[in-house]
């Protein structure tokens, strides 16, 4: 997960999380969950994801 992608959007001054797997990218909420799965379990460092964006496909 080092080739986490953080982008910015103009609907949101929060960055929306984009994770790279398989070739694609998987997008918030899932990205996040899997982002912070690694942080706190597998290298144990508290780690938080409620300032990160939905990008706009993920609001309807």
């Amino acid at each position: 997960m080092s080739n986490l992608r953080f982008r910015t959007i103009p609907e949101s001054d929060a960055p929306v999380i984009q994770l790279p797997l398989f070739g694609r990218f998987v997008h918030a909420p899932t990205a996040a969950v899997l982002y912070q799965f690694r942080e706190v379990v597998l290298c144990g460092r508290s780690t938080r994801v409620a300032h990160l964006e939905q990008p706009v496909f993920a609001r309807r």
